[in-house]
């Protein structure tokens, strides 16, 4: 039941988009169920979207962010934490050939604006 309904639904937007000249990548779509982490997850095999079959996921990434299906964001923080380290790694090796603005302007293109995207999502997050 609850499958036929996603598949409505999915073919619903499909046909939206195609009235409105988009098109829906099927390669790029995700099925992902958000639940509460003391619930289990509903048993649903594949979803049958157009053409293809969809498997559920553990996450899906969502114009860079990227979602579990508790919605804990663990994998998203863990991978900014990852992308500042590296760049902050590479602007200090150069960092003394860099004037002050230099860096500033570094920092900014690649650390601060990696930690503005999508902070909204963060609030109310656990502070660990």
């Amino acid at each position: 039941m609850a499958k036929e309904k996603v598949e409505m639904c999915v073919t619903d937007i499909n046909t939206w988009m195609v009235h409105n000249g988009l098109k829906m990548n099927q390669d790029k779509s995700e099925l992902l169920f958000l639940t509460s982490k003391f619930r289990a997850r509903p048993a649903m095999d594949n979803v049958h979207v157009i053409d293809e079959n969809i498997a559920p996921s553990f996450e899906a990434r969502n114009h860079g962010a990227i979602m579990d299906s508790n919605l804990s964001f663990k994998d998203h923080v863990k991978n900014i934490c990852k992308y500042a380290h590296f760049h902050f790694r590479n602007i200090g090796k150069i960092r003394k050939y860099l004037d002050e603005a230099s860096s500033e302007i570094l920092i900014n293109a690649f650390v601060s604006s990696k930690l503005d995207h999508c902070n909204s999502l963060l609030f109310g997050l656990p502070a660990y």
